[in-house]
């Protein structure tokens, strides 16, 4: 029987260009992300001694089993987190000073803001400590950081 399912494999875990500048078709001859997570999960669990007399009893179907769920967990989480940088500053939890100082300085989306350093936002004009606390907070929020 023939499953259906599509499978998020999280694309080409490792492009690289050839001459042409067009990415080789790695799909069929490589490694996507989601065979990367589970390679990396699978040898976590192996390398570790507590797991050990588990996999012995369960069988290499309990591994694998247990590598594609981290894997696909892995794949999830990382969707989640693109699909919320792409995300307008708008939607965080900020002050509308703070959002108007964003504006000013055409800092449009999350993943924008995310890739700011603390010392450079201090430099925009209104934007004081309030407002960078403001900033910090609400992406601690999400799970998510200025640049260090």
């Amino acid at each position: 029987m023939i499953n259906d399912v599509k499978t998020n494999d999280g694309g080409i875990a490792f492009p690289c260009e050839n001459d042409a500048n067009k990415y080789y078709n790695w799909i069929e001859k490589g490694m996507t992300m989601r065979d990367y997570f589970a390679a990396k999960a699978m040898q976590g669990m192996l390398a570790n001694p507590k797991l050990q007399e588990q996999i012995l009893k369960a069988g290499q179907s309990w591994i694998e089993e247990s590598a594609w769920a981290v894997a696909d967990a892995m794949l999830n989480t990382r969707g989640g987190k693109n699909k919320l940088l792409s995300q307008s500053v708008a939607t965080l939890n900020l002050y509308m000073r703070t959002l108007n100082c964003l504006r000013a300085e055409n800092i449009q989306t999350i993943g924008e803001l995310c890739n700011q350093h603390t010392h450079d936002l201090r430099k925009v004009p209104n934007l004081g400590k309030v407002c960078l606390n403001n900033i910090v907070a609400a992406l601690a929020e999400h799970g998510l950081k200025l640049k260090s």
